[in-house]
C-alpha cells in the first residue's frame, strides 16, 4: 500500500509540474501576443505623429519665407529713415524702368535668380522695379545701383559686392548669344 501511496504521490508531483510548465508557457505567449499588438499600436501613433510633424515643420518653412519676404518687403517698401538735420526722410528715389519694361509678360521675362547674389526676394524686387530683363540690369548706371541699393535694406552692397551688372552681362550672352 506504501508502494501506490508512492505512485500517487509521484503522479500528483508529476502533474503539478507539467501544470506550472503549461501554466509559464500559456503566460508567456500571453504577453508575447500583447507586446505584439502594443507595438503595433505604437508604430501606427509613431507613423501618424512623424507625418504630423513633416507638415507642420512644411508649415514652419512656408511661414518662415513668407515672414522674410514680408520684412524684405517692409524694408523695401519705403521704411523711413533719419536724415541728417533729424528730419524724416523716405528711402531713395524709385528706379524707374524703361517704357519697354512695363507690362512685360512671363515670356518676356529673364530667370533673374541665375545672376550670382539674386534669390527669389531680390528677384520680386527688382520685378517691383520694372527690372525683368538681364539686359536691364547690365545697363545699370551708378546712379540707378545707387538708388536700388536704397531698396533693399541690409543687401545694400550685394550690388556691387556680387557684380550684378556682369553677372547680367554673362547671363544675356548665355541666353541670347549676344554680348552687351
Amino acid at each position: 500500500m506504501l508502494y501506490l501511496i508512492l505512485e500517487i504521490i509521484f503522479c500528483l508531483l508529476l502533474a503539478a509540474i507539467f501544470g506550472f510548465i503549461i501554466g509559464w508557457y500559456l503566460k508567456a505567449a500571453g504577453r508575447q501576443r500583447e507586446i505584439t499588438q502594443l507595438e503595433k499600436i505604437w508604430k501606427a501613433n509613431l507613423y501618424s505623429k512623424e507625418e504630423e510633424l513633416k507638415s507642420s515643420r512644411e508649415t514652419i518653412e512656408k511661414l518662415t519665407a513668407d515672414l522674410n519676404e514680408c520684412r524684405e518687403s517692409a524694408r523695401i517698401a519705403g521704411k523711413a529713415s533719419t536724415g541728417s538735420a533729424g528730419k524724416v526722410t523716405t528711402t531713395a528715389a524709385k528706379v524707374q524702368p524703361p517704357p519697354a519694361s512695363r507690362g512685360v509678360n512671363e515670356d518676356e521675362k529673364d530667370d533673374l535668380k541665375k545672376i550670382w547674389g539674386i534669390g527669389k526676394v531680390l528677384e520680386k524686387l527688382l520685378n517691383r522695379e520694372g527690372i525683368y530683363r538681364f539686359s536691364q540690369v547690365a545697363q545699370l548706371d551708378d546712379a540707378a545701383i545707387d538708388a536700388l541699393a536704397g531698396k533693399i535694406g541690409p543687401f545694400r552692397d550685394r550690388i556691387r559686392r556680387d557684380d550684378w551688372v556682369g553677372g547680367a552681362k554673362e547671363e544675356f550672352f548665355k541666353k541670347y548669344g549676344k554680348k552687351l
